[in-house]
């Protein structure tokens, strides 16, 4: 390949990673330029963590979304020398990254130095070699995402529990967990690397649906005959909308699976539970309840543009705020369901339920955060036209969200209380913006809030377009209801 062929390759391989890529280094940017590692660190750790593997998997995955994976097979070029530009331009990024992150997110993180080493190079790894077979195989960019930022930490898990019931606790297990984990996760990436280059260089552009996860057909080949249904057939359409809405959510549905066999690891363990195993557990809940809301959102209306269906969709003899009615309940449903009522009851039955620093009432005071995640990251993937993009896109929301609220809480919460205050001749307190009793101001406000974001969600689902005035409007009248109910909060406040 000349120089001259080879540099349109590579600007081509340069636009499809440079937005997630610079999302990912201003999230983790946000904390060397702010006075608040408590809430940006793990906002900077988790970005580092999926943007990593995300740029994996685009590296492969963007020719699923884009629908260019049957041009650039028939290039007359090697499948070995369009593998390679994938591969540099996929280091270049990586290495990049990794640099940013030493520099402003391990630097100054509270742990063992090998830890932070693992923790920093073991991204790196699955995004190079396992990322890109496991979007091959799954044919979607956000499950070889997800899947590879799976790997390691059931890996983790699993490395402790043996860790603690060989060695018990101490430098021992802790030196154990960590090699198991080291070399449990180089071994698949091994496999990975070596099936990259031969599924790619055998790779057909197979036209049809790529993010449902399907079962063996030997699985399915008993229930063949029960499926096949009369020709005509009256079904509810509503329910005809949840299946479809389910499985759009697949990939959150395998993660819920696979935390439910992490809780039953930790259980069938009962030799080994104590106290640090509910911290362990509770950390996992948190990382659950965090990605899940983002996952949901992120598919719901990406996930059909992805797989060119909208267009139809939106034809159907069904009015579109009934199919939009439908999509929400599916979505909040699976939050409340799957993010927040599981973890629970997983919590309540468990032996080490006394000793976890999460409560039931925790929850509750969860649920707001999450379904305004949830929220946000559907309005975000009403905006692009692949989940994985929209899952990227959405991380900016926590610290964009968080610099309103302060900026909310500093020039416009605090000056209306006080003035307030003195309106009403009382003496002029501090103030400090809460979130209590009462609470169904706030709820009020909140769901006026989540109203607002979905209506416009709704307006970009439906259009086939979506101009950068329309968008940047939106979000200004978004902007302008939040502060508006930051401002009437004070207000209330003062007057109580």
């Amino acid at each position: 390949m000349s120089a001259a062929a080879l540099l349109p390759s590579v600007s081509k391989e340069v636009r499809a990673l440079a937005v997630p890529w610079m999302v990912c280094v201003a999230c983790m940017v946000a904390i060397a330029i702010t006075n608040e590692p408590r809430i940006f660190g793990p906002l900077a750790l988790f970005a580092y963590l999926v943007g990593t593997v995300a740029l994996g998997a685009l590296s492969i995955g963007h020719e699923y979304t884009g629908r260019t994976l049957g041009l650039l097979l028939t290039l007359p070029v090697r499948r070995g020398r369009l593998l390679a530009t994938k591969f540099s331009v996929l280091l270049g990024m990586l290495l990049t990254l990794w640099l940013v992150a030493e520099a402003v997110v391990f630097s100054n993180m509270p742990a063992p130095a090998d830890a932070r080493q693992m923790t920093s190079l073991i991204p790196v790894v699955c995004a190079l070699f396992l990322a890109p077979w496991l979007t091959m195989v799954c044919r979607s960019a956000i499950a070889g995402a997800v899947f590879a930022l799976t790997i390691p930490g059931v890996l983790m898990v699993i490395g402790e529990l043996l860790g603690v019931a060989m060695y018990g606790h101490g430098s021992v297990m802790e030196a154990f967990w960590k090699t198991f984990m080291w070399y449990g996760t180089l071994g698949p990436c091994a496999i990975g690397a070596l099936m990259t280059w031969r599924m790619f260089t055998r790779l057909e552009a197979i036209e049809g649906p790529g993010q449902d996860v399907r079962l063996p057909q030997w699985l399915t080949a008993g229930s063949a005959a029960s499926t096949a249904a009369p020709q005509f057939t009256r079904r509810s359409p509503v329910w005809l909308l949840v299946k479809k809405e389910l499985r759009l959510q697949q990939l959150p549905l395998v993660l819920t699976a696979l935390y439910v066999l992490e809780f039953v690891a930790f259980i069938s363990a009962a030799t080994v539970l104590d106290a640090k195993y509910g911290y362990l557990f509770s950390g996992l809940t948190f990382l659950h309840a965090g990605l899940l809301p983002l996952l949901l959102g992120s598919g719901a209306s990406a996930g059909e543009r992805q797989m060119d269906t909208l267009q139809w969709q939106l034809l159907l003899p069904m009015a579109n705020a009934t199919q939009w009615a439908v999509k929400l309940v599916v979505v909040f449903g699976l939050v409340i369901a799957l993010g927040l009522a599981l973890p629970a009851g997983l919590l309540a039955v468990s032996p080490w339920a006394s000793a976890s620093p999460i409560r039931f009432a925790e929850y509750e005071r969860l649920m707001m955060p999450v379904m305004l995640i949830a929220a946000g990251s559907l309005y975000v993937s009403s905006l692009c036209r692949s989940s994985l993009w929209a899952l990227l896109m959405s991380l900016p929301i926590v610290p964009v969200s968080a610099w309103l609220l302060q900026f909310s809480v500093q020039w416009l919460a605090r000056p209306t209380y006080l003035f307030v205050r003195k309106l009403t001749g009382e003496s002029t307190t501090a103030y400090s913006f809460y979130f209590g009793p009462p609470r169904i101001p706030s709820y009020v406000l909140i769901a006026g809030f989540l109203i607002v974001v979905l209506r416009f969600a709704l307006i970009n689902h439906r259009s086939a377009d979506r101009p950068a005035a329309r968008v940047w409007t939106q979000v200004i009248l978004m902007a302008t209801f939040a502060a508006a109910a930051m401002t009437a909060s004070a207000a209330w406040q003062a007057l109580r």
